[in-house]
């Protein structure tokens, strides 16, 4: 993955390293590859999906609750759909906030 973004950096590369970061419990590597990600393209979804994703894992339910809302808000059907399905969110999968995020 690190030589696919010296070739091409593209924001979804950095925000998927993110996720595989933050899977592997290298927070703050993780958040960095996402915030890469957000230098590149202000408007990425999957950089603030990403985000969420790290956040989730670390317990911090208001950060994921912020970046997912952020994510669904660039692209609705995508980061639902994916949030759906998605083991990171397990934890939070019956919170009130998440929820209502996968509503609309």
């Amino acid at each position: 993955m690190n030589e696919a973004l010296k070739i091409q950096p593209e924001p979804i590369l950095w925000a998927n390293k993110g996720i595989v970061l933050a899977r592997a419990g290298r927070y703050q590597d993780s958040l960095a590859s996402c915030d890469k990600a957000l230098i590149l393209n202000p408007n990425d979804e999957s950089s603030y999906y990403g985000k969420s994703c790290c956040y989730v894992l670390q317990g911090d339910i208001e950060l994921t609750i912020e970046n997912l809302q952020q994510a669904i808000n660039l692209n609705p059907c995508r980061c639902r759909s994916e949030a759906r399905t998605n083991p990171d969110f397990d934890s939070i999968r019956n919170d009130a906030r998440f929820q209502a995020l996968l509503q609309g």
